[in-house]
């Protein structure tokens, strides 16, 4: 007999019949319902992003770049812990066929629970540890106050993701904006009164606060608790694996900004941040809205080698071309970008800028192999070329170790980011039977534009009278035409998105 804390009559129903999932007729959802849905979610990100973006920008502008670094750790120190502790439970509700059911419900809140005391117990007592580590002493009483953030986010109600199984996203749309608007029209108030990082401190209490608080608002299901071993097995074998690819993606997207903070101080952290999350929003922005269309388009032409090829091809050369017009505005008007949204205190770390937007753009560019392996089901392909990126992560790590300049680790950066793209081709064209040059054309042609721009801004050779912005602006539209010209699926994709429908 399983241990229950509490349960609805429904649980209770089904538990006395026996039967532990709920049962219901599945229908394939409409076309108007996903593109309903996609729509809202569409939506509920670009507020997310553009509100995140505008949060960091206001805090950049009224703090010092060192209080800008402290606060940049919280992130660093919360995002290690959560992610060598995360099993899955979102995600498991979603895809398992018992997935909704009361109890298999109660079951996810019961485990988020313990594990926000867990990570929150640790985070406290090893708040004096990271404290020391990243060279801010004066930071430990925040550091351990920010071990109520998993402590918090623990009583989460979890209907606000069960709704996703419906296509229902307009709560969960909710859920994911309303917590970061409210962050936005806070931080200039928290800035002003704290005027240092625990204005940082502030807005992320702030924000899971309100994002909890908001989840059981929205909620249908009264919130319960219940323990049954078998649905625990379940995740514990559902989810062991994502802690070590927990780790390799905590390399992949922190490990530079970690090490940074491990041998240099809390300016050039605050500088770096800035210049990474300026170039790292576009890019995941733009990497999953891709997903959101690419994924099903290929999962749908498995087995079909003609339909493959041609959607892998309009898919390269599409995220090639914004992986180019990012690298190329990095490389001509980086440090101009940097000076107008941040301030000239930021620029401490204008020579890794360039190198920043090239890592950046690789890492835009690959998500069309990485998208065709996931639609095979070849999964453990992103996995590997991650693992190509990670050792970047250890290489960059030695070299700073042993005295290595700023500039070193975005470099390392970029190369990993080149080994991972050419071992996810490599492999996907193996295993999924595509050429290799579907991939590597459109990448050719983008990275001869980028070359350019990156030998006039290297050799310094801007045009007489003209600003880096506009110089920026002449190559961008220079690479569009040309791609336009030389792809004509290209300019049929983007006439028939333009065409009213």
């Amino acid at each position: 007999m399983p241990n229950v804390w509490w349960q609805s009559p429904y649980s209770q129903a089904m538990r006395a019949s026996g039967q532990y999932a709920v049962q219901a007729v599945v229908t394939m959802p409409q076309s108007s319902s996903i593109k309903s849905a996609a729509s809202v979610m569409a939506l509920a990100q670009l507020v997310n992003v553009a509100g995140r973006f505008a949060r960091n920008v206001i805090l950049a502008r009224l703090l010092l770049p060192a209080d800008f670094g402290i606060g940049a750790t919280f992130a660093l120190t919360l995002s290690l812990l959560e992610m060598i502790t995360e099993l899955g439970p979102r995600k498991q509700l979603v895809q398992a066929p018992d997935g909704g059911s009361p109890a298999w419900q109660g079951n996810a809140h019961l485990l988020f629970v313990v594990r926000g005391a867990i990570v929150g117990g640790v985070l406290f007592f090893l708040a004096p540890v990271f404290a020391r580590y990243f060279n801010a002493p004066e930071a430990t009483a925040s550091f351990q106050l920010l071990c109520l953030v998993p402590m918090i986010r623990g009583f989460i109600h979890f209907d606000v993701f069960r709704y996703q199984r419906d296509l229902q996203l307009g709560r969960l749309a909710t859920f994911q904006a309303v917590p970061t608007i409210i962050g936005v029209l806070l931080a200039p108030l928290f800035a002003l009164h704290f005027g240092n990082y625990q204005a940082f401190l502030a807005v992320i209490l702030t924000e899971i606060a309100v994002a909890t608080i908001l989840s059981h608002l929205l909620a249908q299901r009264a919130y319960r608790w219940n323990f049954e071993s078998a649905i625990w097995k379940s995740f514990i074998s559902f989810g062991w694996p994502l802690i070590g690819n927990g780790l390799l993606m905590y390399s992949v997207m922190h490990g530079d900004r970690f090490l940074i903070a491990s041998y240099f101080d809390m300016d050039v952290l605050g500088a770096f941040s800035v210049v990474f999350m300026l170039s790292l929003t576009p890019t995941m922005a733009l990497a999953n809205l891709h997903g959101s269309i690419a994924l099903p388009l290929l999962s749908r032409s498995r087995g079909n080698t003609e339909k493959l090829h041609s959607y892998c091809w309009r898919s390269a050369q599409v995220m090639c071309l914004l992986a180019g017009l990012l690298a190329t505005l990095f490389l001509t008007a980086g440090p101009w970008l940097v000076t107008t949204i941040y301030g000239e205190r930021y620029l401490l770390a204008s020579a890794a800028i360039p190198w920043i937007g090239l890592m950046c753009a690789i890492r835009l560019a690959r998500t069309t192999a990485s998208m065709t392996a996931v639609a095979h089901g070849e999964t453990k392909i992103p996995l590997i070329s991650n693992l190509a990126r990670g050792t970047s992560f250890l290489v960059a790590w030695f070299l700073a170790s042993r005295g290595a300049g700023l500039v070193t680790i975005p470099i390392c950066g970029f190369v990993g980011e080149l080994c991972a793209y050419g071992i996810s081709v490599y492999l996907v064209g193996r295993r999924c039977g595509l050429r290799t040059e579907v991939f590597y054309g459109p990448l050719c042609i983008v990275a001869a534009f980028v070359a350019g721009a990156w030998l006039m801004t290297h050799f310094d050779l801007p045009i007489p009278g003209i600003a880096p912005p506009l110089i920026a602006l002449l190559w961008l539209a220079a690479l569009v035409a040309y791609c336009a010209t030389i792809w004509p699926s290209l300019r049929q994709m983007v006439f028939a998105m333009l065409r009213p429908s």
